[in-house]
């Protein structure tokens, strides 16, 4: 049984069929060092964002966040008060908070 068979997954897009016209071609495999150095430069710029972000004294950025996170909260809170039921009915529900999104 082929290994991708075996795990499971509640991923509608991941069915048994999702795997089976697969063609592995070999031309361009990514090797040890590309890995090695496309992380190292992930881990770089990573590393310059969060040095600018810790000593950047922009305060005119803060409302800027406060805004950008409380539009986004309000949007999670919309779609979490639509829930559509097993016949496509919409169901209304109470607003979703952070703890559900897991």
């Amino acid at each position: 049984m082929n290994r991708h068979l075996s795990l499971r997954s509640g991923n509608p897009a991941l069915t048994s069929k999702t795997f089976k016209n697969l063609s592995v071609t070999n031309d361009q495999a990514m090797t040890i060092e590309g890995t090695v150095n496309k992380t190292a430069i992930s881990l770089l710029l990573l590393m310059l964002t969060a040095y600018w972000t810790w000593t950047s004294q922009n305060l005119a950025l803060i409302p800027v966040g406060i805004f950008g996170g409380l539009v986004r909260k309000k949007k999670l809170e919309h779609e979490g008060s639509k829930k559509k039921t097993k016949n496509g009915a919409i169901q209304a529900s109470g607003p979703r908070g952070i703890d559900s999104l897991t």
